[in-house]
């Protein structure tokens, strides 16, 4: 069965924010995007994973995305379902853990720290949490999300528009809880499921939501809406690299009794081309480097 993040109808859902390609040998798709300031494009995985099953035919896949001007292609690895790390060492360029991820694992005992007890507690007295659909939801949805964009600077692909959202509906993989209070609605958090394995997507909250703490009932329904599933990947903290400061880790951190690294892969397409966008670039980590200046 094909991941939903590898799926057709999801890399489509990125049409008006990148020209979604099919790579058939490595089983998954990838998205043309243009290089700032140069004619030239490259690659990315879709948000927010790529799942890497095989990786027997990625040369000639990566010649093919060569011969159609692409200068580099960078991706995160999905941990679950993708081929061992050795294997995406001998395909990439560049392999590297992006940041870990925080799992609630059902086959493994899990308590709430008192910080975590407390807030969940609070929580839940002030949300009433519920599955709901997000077509039914679309406008409100895309409002929060547009304020969740403004608040932490959002742009690139992540800055996904209501285009997006709308096919997003039609991912049969698609769940979607719902905090309110009081018939207004506080927040969203969207996942994708599958084969047991359960992805946060996406989460938005409005202001009265984050003053009630709508991302602890979410979190906390969710771990009960899923069980009988292996796993809920709640995610990352902020930025490239793990910061245990960071106050989105510590909060995710809390539902988790797991840490998994997730890889960034990148492969360099056209080396002449990928040196001359690349000149002058200050040492970094960053991949392309031409991106991170």
């Amino acid at each position: 069965m094909t991941h939903p993040y590898n799926s057709e109808g999801y890399a489509r859902a990125f049409d008006d924010l990148a020209q979604p390609i099919e790579v058939p040998r490595l089983g998954t798709w990838v998205l043309q995007r243009a290089i700032p300031g140069s004619p030239r494009h490259d690659a990315a995985g879709c948000y927010p994973l790529t799942v890497l099953p095989q990786l027997g035919g990625a040369a000639a896949d990566f010649a093919e995305l060569r011969d159609r001007g692409l200068v580099s292609l960078v991706l995160v690895a999905d941990a679950f379902f993708s081929a061992p790390l050795a294997a995406l060492q001998a395909c990439f360029d560049l392999v590297r853990p992006f940041k870990s991820h925080y799992l609630h694992d059902y086959e493994r005992p899990f308590s709430y720290t008192r910080h975590h007890r407390y807030e969940v507690k609070r929580a839940r007295a002030d949300c009433e949490v519920a599955a709901a659909r997000l077509a039914e939801h679309l406008p409100r949805w895309n409002a929060l999300y547009g304020e969740l964009c403004e608040r932490h600077g959002i742009s690139g692909l992540q800055r996904f528009s209501p285009q997006y959202f709308q096919r997003l509906c039609a991912l049969k993989e698609l769940c979607c809880l719902a905090a309110w209070n009081e018939g207004e609605l506080l927040g969203m958090h969207l996942f994708v499921e599958h084969e047991g394995v359960v992805y946060s997507h996406l989460a938005a909250f409005s202001e009265p939501g984050y003053r009630l703490r709508a991302g602890y009932a979410l979190n906390d329904a969710a771990i009960d809406h899923f069980r009988g599933r292996r796993l809920i990947d709640f995610g990352g903290g902020a930025g490239p690299t793990d910061n245990p400061d960071d106050g989105l880790t510590k909060f995710k951190r809390g539902f988790g009794n797991r840490a998994e690294a997730f890889q960034l892969c990148g492969k360099i397409l056209d080396a002449g081309a990928y040196a001359q966008l690349a000149a002058g670039a200050a040492a970094s980590h960053y991949f392309p480097a031409y991106r991170g200046r």
